[in-house]
């Protein structure tokens, strides 16, 4: 058994030496224990009682929380960039065409191809038309050459063809929701800066406003929603803000 080196003569030599009140406070030693006779065995010592008392108290684990695994949103809908010469031209049952609260068709292109017809139609739509919301026409009937079924025009800018994010969210969730209650399964749709925004902001709010839609929607059943534009600028910096946001 180890033996206490200070323990001399049957006595502590530090109790015999100093003071209670002295031993106390350099080894805050309890007063209760000063008088404590520990024979000179160390485990029986006054001056590390505290010490071993904490060191043999029974630890209490911390219980571990269990972390959940991030379940990862798989989307039924299949969400594509594309870089073609003529969106008017690729097949679908819908085509969200970015428009201003007139229904004027910008684009000469799709003029060309619709004949007019499609101005036509928007004509005779009352007015006045609300920003944010969604119009539909046909795509022009037998002598359009318009590859998709209808037409979505997402009124996203005033007549000056400013565009307001705002009406970019609501008019593309609003879009994507007709399409669904029309069991539409492919969507086209083309960028909605109307040639005045910021690309790049553009591409952040249309594809959160898709991905929000998609992610509150559970009964959604269309199959892809092609984003599809004419210039390579565009389509990077698209392919960018989707590989952020999906």
């Amino acid at each position: 058994m180890l033996k206490c080196p200070v323990y001399r003569n049957e006595r502590c030599l530090l109790k015999f030496i100093f003071t209670q009140d002295f031993n106390s406070k350099v080894f805050q030693l309890p007063v209760e224990n000063f008088n404590n006779d520990c024979q000179g065995e160390i485990s029986s010592c006054s001056f590390q009682h505290k010490e071993i008392a904490e060191q043999s108290a029974p630890k209490e684990e911390a219980e571990e929380t269990p972390v959940e695994p991030v379940e990862e949103i798989k989307f039924i809908t299949r969400v594509s960039i594309h870089k073609c010469d003529n969106p008017y031209l690729v097949k679908a049952d819908v085509l969200m065409y970015p428009s201003n609260n007139v229904l004027t068709i910008d684009d000469p292109l799709l003029h060309r191809m619709s004949k007019g017809l499609i101005q036509e139609e928007c004509d005779k739509i009352k007015k006045p038309i609300k920003m944010g919301s969604v119009y539909i026409t046909n795509n022009g009937g037998e002598k359009s050459k318009v590859q998709a079924r209808q037409i979505f025009h997402a009124v996203v800018s005033g007549e000056s063809r400013l565009v307001n994010e705002q009406d970019v969210k609501l008019a593309t969730r609003k879009s994507l929701y007709l399409a669904n209650s029309f069991k539409a399964k492919n969507i086209v749709m083309l960028p909605t800066d109307c040639g005045t925004h910021d690309i790049a902001d553009i591409a952040r709010v249309q594809l959160s406003a898709i991905k929000t839609y998609l992610t509150t929607e559970k009964d959604c059943e269309i199959k892809n929603i092609f984003i599809v534009m004419e210039d390579k600028e565009s389509y990077d910096v698209f392919e960018e803000y989707y590989q952020r946001i999906f």
